[in-house]
């Protein structure tokens, strides 16, 4: 110690007085440093209010502190009187106290500014309540008051639970500097100082007579949810104060407890009860919501790991607390975290698990640290205060223990915690700077979700638990407590531990006494009892540890087949029905394994949890060992012993939680003690067993959306009567026995009904007749189960109620079934001829029946379109594709020439020669050019002097002119540089074009395009494309002086034409047309007189959506006539009837046109049928065409010698599965079965199980030994279906795999059975099941036919067929080839109509096309007399002759004698009426026989 020479007393006080001032000043200084630090984090305006409360609570710390000096110096001043060395001593000890103070008033603790007020209740008032928030430090500063200024009172400081005491201890132990006792005796006996307990230890001190509390002073810091153990405490302290005047008791609550059942509480003592209420002072804290509502079942641990996650990513600094119910959501949350932090790379980021006994000391400074914090806690945290805090994630969800007092029973819940708790986690982030809470809950869970206070565990958990508790604890004391139950409640609870056995009169039986002594719930505590008088106590101790373990016995995966083996092998080790004797033989074998692994593995057991619950065994052993003095030997007895014993021990502890099976396996368990219907958890090995036991006892349940029941005992009956007898149960015979469901089934009821009826989405309208059904009888176990598969509903029901339900559920099916069997459909059928296509509207009905055919018009289709969404693209089909006939070519150079080449020579021979031209100047293109030799590389000369326009094909020519001997290589030229062209040029250009374009309004339409040229291009192209040339060469003239700006340019117009046709014809037709315009090109250069270049151009465009494109093109408007009909010619076809053909008509059948398909495939050519003119139409080449008719007229000679024959598709031995192997392997129309056989045809009869072929003997006998291995092969084709009892009516097998029910009639078919039979299509289409006659309904059609468009397509044109054939009398034909057009005849008004499909005028009358310029009569005589109307004709006429080609009537007005033919093209003389190939060849006839006689 470093003291001055003091002389006197009085030098002492003047020199420790200076020390006081310069230690009160420094502390001062602090202060107002921690003021305008302040000032600075609530700087906005907006923060003054809290700004304010800040100062004042600092103000308040001050004037705390000055009087504290103050009466220091007092004290200080009377040394004066004192011998030296006394003063110099007692002056050390007011400097000791003064360093003290200094210690405590630094930290600027809120609860400081109370300082006197706290010391002046303690003198006054016995019971003392502090109303303040946990970042006040009431709990830190007040043991430390106290022991300064009442040196001889014991401090008891008593935390709610373990880290809460450590943390506080080890806070405490820092400032003194010592090590505080966590023990209120020691060896030595009373601890006169501070202490730090938990309110158990405190509890035990109570409760234990050895050790008697007086003249302490307890402060008890309460949870804002009291446990049980709290309570208790509660009313232990309030004996004390009663009984000792001089202890004390301060109560440390929370501002968002009630407080008036506090005061209530202690409003009996003497000295009264002392209110201490301070400001809730804090920072601003901001609340950031969740969007949308969270539900206690979500995955709520994840949602607070990312919140953290995001956390960390916005914010730099800042510890976080993050809130979660229990400690295995801290132990998720934490891998869940580690693994983000390591993905992250948050290297400086730290967690921690807060919660009830970790071992974490909670560092109470705000020192900042190096590394960020994440606090994950339980609401332990909720009693204390975290300095470095700036963020809180409240998931705002609590799972507790919940006392159902219709249940009977105790049930783990997730809940909210109340409104209170959470605005009390909110301000733990505002407690020492601003912070932000992050609610994992919106707004609306809050304020009408969440409780408004909590409820103390008191109240919540089992009531007989906490009385037995309650008793153990406060035996001969006065039962009052803070909150307790109500009478009726208590006297229920006395009623219930009497039938237990563990109360006797009004104190606890021995049982009871023993279930005190064990902590486990009654039911455990009085198995193990009664298993220790029976002799089954290992085995009793081994369940509790099963029940008690929260974790997976067994392995689960996703994996099916795997969790199948999973669910046989609980099988393989269950010894019955029951989980817990499951749970007794694993861990009987897992001891005898010798606790292996491998074991464990082998038998898909989680060897974690084992080890785990094997820890539980152990500790619950020592638990009794402790508690009862009862050693536990670990041996089980032998099964067959102790099976029924144990059952029965097993009923007499969980006979509350008896349940009855209801007899419906969806409804599961009624419990007796309730109304309520449980369910087995799908894990249970009950649950799994194959029937349902009638009694079961279950150990826990889970209320969520449905209600959950674990560890499951299956209950003898006799055991049951047993109990009945003995008045054991409180229940009649009925209850147990006749209050089982009935059933009864409504069938058929089709899939239809099903889903829009019963099911709908998620099956909710099922539930909802279900509700109304049970309003209705007044009944809640009615329930309905609709199978889809089976076609019924089941409806489940008690014996009085059942018909009514039934009743019910038939009444709602009946209308609608009605409905569905009236209900038409209206469909949409295109028909096609060439490139024209109308749409009919067909009404369809049940049977696939047609009633009604109507013809509709674009408008309808085009509404039609629009409304079922189809793009407006596809009326594109209805007109014809838009073109330009004529189009502009003009071309000029965009890369100049540089006026520099070079020439390349072969040969050293050849450049010699070449030499002679090098020094001088030679004259080409009107320009002087100079040669010389290169020296660039060996045999080139070198030219300059070329024009801009300068082409090196042209100048090669020109020089290889000049030297003839030598041998020109190549010809370089050098071009400016290349360059790029960008959009906007392009786009410019094409505006100037276009606006040229504009001013010759007789163009019409135009489309100007300009190809982007590369930047290597040397020229630049530009085409446009017009409706008319007329202006086409003076629009060149323009554009040369305005674009291409007197540069030498290309002009040049095209003519166009498109041709359209079928896509599969073209495809046939393409290398046709490429060899005849090959041909037409070398006759125009063989024929040309003046060796013109003519252009010709043809492409075929089979991109397109509906029709090929063939566009010709040429510079010539005559050479484009004659592509235009070489291209016609090709296109027509060559005909084939049966005029040419002998007997063509036996071709037309379907395995004609199978044959006929392959024909094409082979030859390349494209055949088109006209089934009803009986004619054939071949496209292709010629050669290609005459090798088809050969191999027609083959096919038609072997055709004279076919036979028909009838295969039976049922046989004795394979009975019907023969016809489903045939429709399986070749599909209803057997084009395969046809095409492999040779068959002339072959079809099915489905209902008479015969396939009938037409064919050669060969080929007959192809076919039936196809169907023979077929049959051999049917156990490979068809599987094993013997447990199954519908059978399929087509193939009268059982229904398998993929089936269908009929809506009508509820029959089961095979997929496969039921497409064929509807494809086939015998009209009405109806269930072939044998007596039933019911027609298919419509949507049944198209959930068969699976909305294939193709299938509805053609059931649908068969349907029109149908229809056509009933209504024959009233239908006209469209007399056309191959057009499938009708009229009804009352609609014909005219004798002249024009067919809307092939576009053809139509003679009613005559039933042709019509005979233009005929009357119906001349007509009729036409056909008599072929020559009828060309001799009518010439009698009018002296100019009119017959065409030589296709005997047209030609008449003569003007013009040459060469003639053309408008209906076949023919060209002939005029003079001699002879054919000739082409033009030219007439003229020169007309030249060479009729000289002189061209226009005669």
């Amino acid at each position: 110690m470093n003291i001055p020479q003091l002389c006197s007393s009085l030098d002492v006080v003047l020199h420790y007085r200076q020390e006081i001032d310069k230690l009160s000043e420094v502390c001062i200084t602090k202060l107002y440093s921690e003021v305008e630090k302040k000032r600075k984090m609530l700087i906005h305006k907006k923060y003054s209010k809290d700004l304010e409360q800040l100062i004042h609570n600092l103000s308040l710390q001050l004037k705390q502190f000055e009087k504290v000096i103050s009466k220091l110096k007092i004290r200080l001043s009377s040394v004066c009187a004192l011998k030296l060395e006394d003063a110099i001593q007692c002056s050390e000890k007011i400097k000791h106290e003064l360093l003290y103070e200094c210690k405590l008033f630094e930290n600027f603790f809120q609860a400081y500014g109370f300082r006197d007020d706290v010391i002046t209740f303690l003198k006054d008032n016995q019971v003392n309540i502090v109303v303040a928030d946990s970042s006040c430090c009431f709990h830190m500063v007040l043991p430390l008051l106290i022991r300064a200024m009442f040196p001889h009172q014991t401090v008891v400081s008593c935390e709610s639970c373990e880290i809460l005491k450590r943390g506080l201890c080890y806070w405490l132990s820092n400032f003194l500097g010592e090590k505080l006792d966590m023990n209120l005796f020691n060896e030595k006996g009373f601890v006169n100082d501070i202490s730090c307990l938990s309110e158990k230890q405190l509890l035990n001190y109570f409760v234990d007579s050895r050790f008697v509390v007086k003249q302490a002073v307890v402060i008890f810091n309460v949870p804002l949810v009291r446990s049980i153990e709290s309570d208790l405490l509660l009313s232990y302290l309030r004996d004390m104060v009663v009984a000792n005047r001089d202890s004390r008791l301060i109560l440390l609550i929370s501002p968002y407890t009630d407080l008036n059942s506090y005061q209530n509480y202690f409003s009996l003592i003497s000295s009264g009860v002392q209110i201490l209420k301070t400001l809730c002072i804090s920072f601003p804290v901001k609340t950031v919501w969740r969007k949308d509502s969270l539900t206690p079942l979500e995955d709520y641990v994840s949602q607070v790991v990312h919140t953290i996650m995001s956390i960390l990513a916005l914010h730099d600094f800042g510890d976080i607390l993050a809130f979660l119910p229990n400690y295995s959501d801290l132990k998720q949350a934490a891998e869940m975290l580690r693994k983000q932090l390591i993905n992250f790379r948050y290297n400086d980021v730290e967690y921690f698990l807060i919660y009830e006994n970790s071992f974490y000391n909670i560092d109470y400074n705000l020192s900042p640290n190096s590394r960020r914090k994440v606090f994950l806690s339980t609401d332990c945290s909720e009693a204390t205060v975290f300095p470095s805090v700036k963020f809180v994630v409240d998931s705002g969800i609590r799972k507790s223990v919940f006392y159902d007092q219709l249940l009977k029973k105790e049930v783990l819940k997730s809940t909210f915690i109340s409104c209170r708790e959470a605005r009390l986690r909110k301000s733990m982030a505002g407690k020492f700077s601003n912070g932000i809470c992050y609610r994992i809950y919106n707004k609306e869970n809050y304020f009408m979700d969440m409780p408004q206070k909590d409820c103390p565990e008191i109240l919540r958990v089992n009531p007989c638990t906490t009385m037995i508790k309650v008793i153990q604890y406060r035996s001969g004391k006065a039962l009052q407590f803070v909150e307790f139950f109500p009478k009726h409640i208590l006297r229920d609870v006395v009623n219930d531990l009497q039938k237990y056995e563990a109360l006797k009169g009004n104190s606890l039986s021995p049982m009871g006494k023993d279930m005190g002594k064990l902590p486990f719930q009654l039911q455990y505590s009085k198995l193990i009892l009664l298993a220790l008088k029976k002799g089954f106590a290992f085995e009793s101790v081994v369940l509790v540890a099963f029940f008690c373990n929260k974790q997976r016995i067994f392995v689960h995966t996703m994996n099916e087949t795997q969790q199948k083996s999973i669910y046989a092998m609980k099988l393989q080790l269950a010894m019955n029905e029951s989980d817990t004797f499951l749970y007794l033989s694993i861990y009987k074998n897992w001891i005898e394994s010798n606790f292996s692994s491998v074991w464990c593995k082998n038998h898909f057991i989680n060897p974690n949890t084992m080890r785990k619950i094997h820890s539980s065994v152990l500790e619950i052993c020592d638990i009794i060992s402790n508690c009862l003095g009862k050693k536990i030997i670990p041996e089980f007895s032998d099964f067959q012993n102790y099976y029924l014993d144990l059952t029965e021990i097993l009923f007499e502890c969980f006979f509350s939680n008896l349940c009855v099976y209801t007899g419906y396996f969806k409804s599961g368990y009624r419990v007796l003690s309730s109304s309520l219907l449980a369910f087995i958890h799908p894990e249970s090995v009950t649950y799994q067993t194959e029937s349902a036991p009638q009694f079961i006892l279950y150990d826990q349940m889970i209320c969520n959306k449905k209600t959950t029941i674990f560890h499951i005992t299956v209950v003898p009956n006799d055991i049951i009567m047993k109990a009945l007898m003995n008045g054991m149960l409180p229940y009649e015979n009925e209850d147990l026995f006749d209050a089982s469901l009935r059933c009864r089934t409504i069938e058929p009821v089709g899939e239809e009904l099903m889903n829009d009826l019963l099911l709908g989405p998620d099956g909710k309208k099922l539930r909802m007749i279900e509700e109304n059904i049970k309003k209705e009888c007044g009944s809640d176990l009615v329930f309905l189960e609709a199978s889809i598969n089976k076609g019924c509903v089941y409806v489940y029901a008690l014996p009085d109620y059942v018909d009514f339900a039934q009743c019910f559920v038939q009444d709602i099916l009946k209308s609608k079934f009605n409905g569905i069997l009236s209900e038409n459909q209206l469909e949409i059928l295109e028909l096609k001829y060439n490139q024209n296509k109308i749409c009919l509207e067909i009404n369809w009905s049940k049977g696939a029946v047609a009633t009604n055919l109507y013809l509709k018009s674009q408008s309808e289709i085009v509404n039609t379109f629009h409304q079922d969404y189809i793009a407006t693209e596809t009326l594109d089909n209805f007109s014809d594709a838009h073109y330009f006939p004529y189009q502009l070519f003009i071309a000029w150079i965009r890369r100049p020439c540089s006026g520099k080449g070079y020439i390349n020579f072969n040969s050293a021979e050849g450049f010699r020669i070449a030499r002679k031209l090098a020094l001088r100047n030679i004259t080409i293109f009107g320009c002087d050019i100079f040669i010389q030799a290169s020296k660039k590389r060996e045999n080139q000369l070198y030219i300059t002097g070329l024009p801009p326009e300068t082409n090196a094909n042209i100048l090669k020519q020109e020089l290889q002119l000049l030297i003839p001997n030598s041998m020109i290589d190549s010809i370089e030229l050098e071009y400016k540089p290349p360059f790029k062209m960008v959009e906007d040029d392009i786009i410019s250009l094409s505006s100037v074009i276009a606006d040229v374009c504009k001013e010759f309004t007789i163009l019409g339409e135009f489309d100007v395009t300009v190809p982007k040229p590369d930047p290597k291009d040397l020229d630049m192209v530009v085409y446009i494309d017009v409706l008319d040339n007329e202006a086409l060469s003076l629009i060149a003239e323009v554009l040369s002086g305005i674009v291409v700006r007197n540069k030498k340019f290309i002009t040049k117009i095209l003519y166009n034409l498109v041709v359209k046709c079928d896509k599969e014809l073209c495809k046939v037709l393409k290398h046709a047309f490429i060899t005849e315009l090959e041909r037409i090109k070398q006759d125009i250069k063989n024929f040309s007189e003046n060796n013109n270049d003519f252009e010709i151009g043809c492409s075929i465009d089979l991109e397109s959506e509906e029709k090929a494109l063939i566009k010709i093109s040429s510079d010539n408007n005559e050479i484009l006539s004659l592509l235009h009909r070489k291209v016609n010619d090709l296109l027509a076809g060559e005909m084939l009837s049966s005029q040419t053909v002998k007997d063509l008509d036996n071709i037309f059948f379907y395995g004609g046109q199978v044959w006929l398909k392959n024909l094409e495939r082979a030859e390349n050519v494209r055949i088109v049928m006209d089934n009803k003119m009986k004619t054939l139409t071949l496209y292709g080449s010629h050669t290609a065409c005459d090798n088809v008719k050969c191999q027609i007229a083959m096919f038609l000679e072997d055709a004279e010698n076919h036979v028909i024959q009838t295969i039976s598709l049922s046989t004795e031995e394979n009975s019907s599965m023969l016809l489903k192997a045939v429709i399986k392997k070749y599909g209803v129309d057997l084009e395969h079965f046809i095409q492999s056989c040779d068959l002339h045809s072959a079809a099915l009869d489905i209902k008479a199980h015969q396939l009938l072929v037409r064919g050669s003997s060969k080929s007959i006998e192809k076919a039936e030994e196809c169907i023979k291995a077929l049959s051999d092969e049917l156990d490979i084709i068809i599987p094993d279906v013997g447990q199954s009892h519908e059978i399929c009516p087509v193939c009268v097998c059982p229904a398998y795999n993929l089936t269908f029910r009929l809506e009508h009639c509820g029959h089961l078919y095979c997929l496969e059975c039921i497409q064929a039979l509807v494809e086939q299509a015998q009209f009405p289409v109806r269930c072939c099941a044998e007596n039933c006659f019911k027609d298919i309904v419509v949507k049944d059609i198209r959930k068969i036919l699976k909305d294939d468009p193709v299938k509805i397509k053609t059931l649908l044109e068969n349907s029109m067929k149908d229809y056509l054939e009933r209504n024959r009398e009233n239908i006209f034909y469209c007399p056309a080839p191959d057009c499938s057009m009708f009229f009804y005849k009352k609609e014909l008004s005219a004798n002249k109509l024009n067919c809307p499909l092939c576009k053809n005028d139509i003679c009613t009358k005559c039933n042709v096309i019509y005979h233009g310029g005929y009357t119906c009569d001349m007509y009729q005589n036409s056909k008599k007399d072929a020559d009828y109307s060309f001799k009518v004709w010439q009698k009018t006429t002296t100019q009119c002759k017959q065409c030589p080609r296709c005997k047209t009537a030609i008449e003569k007005i003007a013009g040459c004698n060469r003639m053309r033919c408008s209906s076949c093209n023919g060209v002939f003389c005029w003079i001699c009426v002879q054919e000739f190939r082409t033009d030219q060849d007439v003229y020169n006839h007309i030249h060479s026989a009729h000289r002189g006689m061209l226009f005669v």
